[in-house]
């Protein structure tokens, strides 16, 4: 989901993250899946972002296994990137396609739940075989 820039000097290291660019899930209001890619409308953001990066000597950048985060990077000007699928975002599990707001009727039970326990087991078989126990990280 993000993407992480790594900075370092003889005293420091600076660490800035950048979440991905705008995708057509975000536009459409749906759960994200793996293969989900940016949106053309939404560049102009990572436009604005790269101009800011340019103030910065960066050493290091990492990508999560998502196809947005790689095309995030690559459109903010970087070809050699780490990708490690320990900083995706959480699994989705069944909801992953979906409207998030058919998802919130259809399972208005677990996220009234979730209010009162947000690391409860996450009740989605797919998410369950992917991904630890919980729906949250």
């Amino acid at each position: 989901m993000f993407i992480f820039v790594i900075i370092v000097s003889e005293v420091f290291m600076k660490i800035i993250l950048v979440r991905h660019g705008k995708t057509q899930a975000n536009i459409d209001w749906k759960y994200s899946t793996d293969d989900t890619v940016l949106a053309k409308d939404g560049l102009y953001i990572l436009d604005k972002t790269k101009l800011l990066l340019e103030d910065y000597e960066i050493d290091e950048v990492y990508t999560s296994a998502l196809i947005r985060s790689q095309e995030t990077a690559k459109h903010l000007g970087f070809t050699n990137f780490t990708i490690d699928k320990r900083i995706n975002e959480m699994n989705f599990g069944d909801f992953r396609g979906q409207s998030i707001d058919e998802v919130r009727l259809k399972q208005k039970l677990f996220f009234e739940n979730e209010r009162n326990n947000y690391f409860s087991p996450c009740p989605l078989p797919s998410a369950a075989q992917d991904e630890p126990a919980s729906c949250h990280m």
